[in-house]
């Protein structure tokens, strides 16, 4: 599942954009807030190195103007006008020895040279004693005595720690927002872009009336979907201008090609087999049947795309069908020395034209003859599931190339490698007509080797709840 989701999002553009999204929003607030959280530290440092200071001014006026055996109640004064035991204030001697103060868990005389220094003593937290250490400025007083005063920082602590509670909450809140308007973008980009990739399937599919819906708003999406429409405005008058040549082009040639044919077979009947124009003219007359041939078939792929045959469907074993036209070809395949086998044929009944898929199987079995050498094995079965029944026609000839095998149904086209085999490179064509007049599936696969030509059918209602009872 993990690998399927990794598959899905790399596939996915809009999708890869939203997480981008999602995440250079969240890095955005995260650096915003860093950068704040610096500049508010940097304010309450040096507005607690202010209140240190106008305080160690106030001890040391007062200090001055007094004996030293008065220091320390002036300091013990100082820590009652103040009252919430935020500052810390201890005098030492010339000895650097302890005379006064308000910490109780004083360890050592501050180390350093420096005015500013860090002093170290016990405090009490939640979980019990732990070492603190705070910032205090040293004064020299008279006769070698020092004061120290600091601040516990509780002050900034507490706002330090309201500020980043403060975060994660909007943070929390940040990447909320990020996702539902990262979705609600997300959304409306796929909304439009799967309405332009469903109108183009459609389009490729044969409904060539297919557009894309235009909302009116004048945005990029409606511009792009306005030329897009005309292109397939374009390509659709293409295309109905060359089925509209080919088809009366098949149609008009028609008849003077019968007149044409009758006129050689009359020149034939009166030529005597000796006569060297004799064989000119029958070969001729074949050449025009070869043409009659293809432009029938062309007539017939017309018909069958333009859905004139679906009046022509009805309820028919898929079966019966396919029995027949292996009975049609096996004496075809005896003739090449081929082994021709019909198994696995279940019943199916689908709603279809029984004519039509009998053309349909006969040129894929043909097919499948013509291109398998002596000896090889031609396979026919149909297998039925809850909702479709797959036809397959299985062969050992050469095969066909993955590049091949979708140009295989153009009309005309003819393999390569099998140039010298007879036919108009139109049976294939007729083939995924029937199939998509019946909205039936084609697969090629490889047989190993050969070729793997499987038909799937969707199974009548009656005959798929067979399958639910």
């Amino acid at each position: 599942m993990f690998f399927a989701a990794l598959n899905k999002f790399s596939k996915n553009a809009t999708l890869r954009f939203s997480v981008f999204y999602i995440l250079l929003f969240t890095s955005s607030v995260i650096v915003i807030f860093f950068f704040m959280a610096i500049s508010i530290n940097r304010y309450l440092q040096n507005d607690d190195r202010k209140r240190i200071e106008m305080e160690t001014k106030s001890i040391t006026e007062s200090i001055f103007d007094s004996d030293s055996e008065m220091w320390p109640d002036i300091i013990k004064r100082n820590f009652d006008r103040i009252g919430d035991n935020k500052m810390i204030y201890v005098l030492f001697d010339h000895d650097r020895s302890f005379i006064d103060g308000n910490i109780n868990g004083f360890l050592s005389y501050p180390s350093g040279s420096k005015t500013w220094r860090k002093l170290s003593f016990i405090g009490n937290s939640e979980t019990g004693k732990k070492i603190n250490t705070v910032l205090v400025k040293q004064s020299s007083l008279p006769g070698g005595y020092e004061l120290f005063v600091g601040n516990t920082f509780q002050e900034r602590k507490v706002i330090l720690k309201t500020i980043m509670a403060q975060f994660i909450g909007g943070l929390m809140f940040t990447i909320v927002l990020a996702i539902v308007g990262s979705a609600i973008m997300t959304g409306s980009i796929i909304r439009r872009l799967e309405t332009i990739n469903e109108a183009s399937h459609e389009f490729m599919t044969g409904n060539f009336s297919a557009r894309i819906p235009v909302d009116q708003t004048g945005d990029e999406y409606d511009r792009l979907s306005m030329n897009l429409n005309l292109m397939l405005d374009q390509i659709e008058s293409l295309m109905r201008e060359v089925k509209w040549m080919s088809e009366n082009i098949a149609h008009e040639l028609r008849t003077p090609l019968m007149h044409l044919r009758t006129r050689l077979e009359s020149m034939l009947e009166s030529t005597s087999q000796n006569d060297p124009q004799y064989k000119i003219i029958h070969q001729a007359i074949t050449d025009s049947n070869n043409l009659l041939d293809i432009f029938a078939a062309l007539l017939r792929i017309s018909q069958i795309n333009s859905g004139i045959s679906k009046t022509h469907m009805t309820e028919i074993n898929l079966s019966d069908v396919l029995c027949d036209a292996f009975d049609l070809y096996e004496p075809l395949a005896s003739d090449k020395n081929q082994i021709i086998k019909l198994a696995n044929v279940d019943t199916a009944r689908v709603t279809a034209d029984r004519h039509l898929l009998f053309q349909a199987f006969s040129n894929i079995i043909d097919n499948a003859i013509k291109y398998t050498p002596e000896g090889g094995t031609i396979r026919l079965s149909l297998s039925v599931n809850r909702e479709k029944a797959a036809v397959t026609i299985t062969d050992t000839g050469p095969g066909i190339s993955r590049k091949e095998k979708m140009r295989v149904f153009k009309r005309f086209y003819r393999q390569q490698k099998n140039n010298s085999a007879s036919g108009y490179g139109l049976g294939l064509t007729l083939v995924e007509a029937v199939a998509n007049l019946h909205n039936a599936g084609i697969k090629l696969e490889d047989n190993n080797p050969g070729l793997q030509f499987i038909l799937e059918f969707h199974l009548s209602s009656e005959h798929s709840n067979m399958f639910t009872i």
